[in-house]
């Protein structure tokens, strides 16, 4: 169900809330993803030239076998619906769900092998990238952003990102190529994940649309 209120302008990063804590979710499987690589991401982070917005840091790569996570069994009681590494999410099917309803077709799945530290089968779980990529979408001028002679954006406390008008309403969740690690979303989102009580996620308030 999609929710809106009177903050519908706002822009927010998704982040691992600053009480929350991932440890006791591990990837057990790094070394055989890829050919000589312990990583989740793709050894040619852009493939197609910096900031394209085809591919780049947010592409999962092809594995060569799904991720395989590792719960703590003393999380049973407390299981994250999210959590972030190297720039990608790995979500429940609770909030799978979500995306599926307010970002069809925009964003790209691996379904892990999940499983807690004592043998017993884990929850559904999904590595997840957005893959909606915007090039030149904030206003520089109305915004307050650090930017590298690379021209990637560095988000510091107190930055605000000022988004144009060409963001379309209809985009939930979505990514910056300036700032490729980052993702975003709005009200609408957030609010939805709050009423369906998604656990582990945190939304920091960084930007609004241009009015």
């Amino acid at each position: 169900m999609k929710t809106s209120s009177k903050n519908d302008a706002n822009i927010y990063q998704l982040r691992t809330p600053l009480n929350g804590s991932t440890a006791g979710y591990d990837i057990v499987n790094l070394d055989a993803l890829q050919p000589n690589v312990s990583s989740l991401r793709a050894q040619v982070l852009w493939p197609d030239g910096i900031l394209s917005t085809l591919r780049g840091p947010w592409t999962i790569p092809d594995y060569l076998e799904n991720p395989h996570i590792v719960v703590d069994k003393r999380k049973k009681a407390t299981l994250l619906d999210f959590f972030r590494r190297d720039g990608f999410i790995f979500i429940t099917a609770k909030l799978k769900a979500i995306f599926d309803e307010l970002a069809p077709g925009t964003c790209d799945y691996r379904l892990c092998k999940t499983e807690f530290s004592d043998g017993t089968p884990g929850v559904e779980t999904w590595m997840c990238s957005p893959n909606e990529v915007f090039n030149d979408i904030v206003d520089l001028e109305a915004s307050n952003i650090s930017i590298s002679r690379s021209g990637s954006y560095s988000l510091l406390d107190g930055d605000w990102m000022v988004f144009r008008n060409d963001l379309s309403i209809k985009t939930h969740v979505f990514r910056v190529n300036q700032s490729s690690t980052s993702i975003f979303c709005d009200e609408i989102f957030k609010s939805t994940c709050k009423l369906q009580k998604i656990r582990g996620i945190g939304f920091e308030l960084i930007g609004e649309r241009s009015r």
